[in-house]
């Protein structure tokens, strides 16, 4: 299984409007990271899922898990993929707990260190850092999850966080991408090594 954890920084916890998705909190960001880690050519990945932490107002720290092997009805498009999303957000402000908007896709009150501490004992953690070792000669587990950060990065406290973990860390090149351009190069460092 392929994992990925998105730490949207500024991603509203809110209700929003599909017609201005970079004003809520970068959702766009959001919604390409999703493409990049689910789509292939010819349908979606099975073996992905995907948590995104929405870190913004008013209700910060909610998780979406998303899993590719469940999800019905989704498009890679932005909006089509931002009103999934927003179905999630509005259903857990009405029923909170776990909810489970639709099928593959869960909500739940759970902050990012919640999250990490949760994959830390099972999963191999991966982080992307431009000091890391080059993917092409890093050794991927069997079970591992890549962090990344959204347009804003990774901040140094969460970083501190993964040091004081272990976590692994990872480049992908020279410069630094765009979160979706990064989860598509890993895909396809992945689809080559055939893991």
């Amino acid at each position: 299984m392929r994992e990925f954890i998105l730490k949207a920084s500024l991603a509203t916890t809110a209700n929003f409007s599909l017609n201005d998705l970079p004003g809520a909190g970068r959702m766009d960001v959001i919604c390409r990271s999703i493409n990049s880690a689910f789509w292939i050519s010819d349908g979606l990945r099975k073996n992905t899922k995907m948590y995104i932490v929405l870190e913004g107002k008013p209700n910060p720290s909610l998780t979406i898990e998303l899993d590719s092997s469940k999800i019905k009805r989704f498009s890679p498009d932005e909006r089509n993929i931002a009103s999934h999303i927003k179905i999630a957000i509005n259903k857990f402000n009405e029923l909170r707990g776990i909810v489970e908007s639709e099928p593959g896709v869960i909500i739940m009150e759970r902050n990012f260190k919640e999250l990490i501490s949760s994959k830390h004992e099972n999963t191999q953690l991966i982080y992307l850092d431009p000091s890391g070792v080059d993917i092409r000669e890093f050794r991927f587990k069997e079970n591992f999850c890549c962090i990344l950060g959204d347009h804003i990065g990774i901040d140094e406290k969460t970083k501190n966080l993964l040091d004081k973990l272990s976590v692994e860390k990872i480049s992908v090149g020279p410069n630094v991408y765009l979160s979706s351009t990064v989860i598509a190069v890993i895909n396809n460092e992945l689809d080559r090594r055939g893991i």
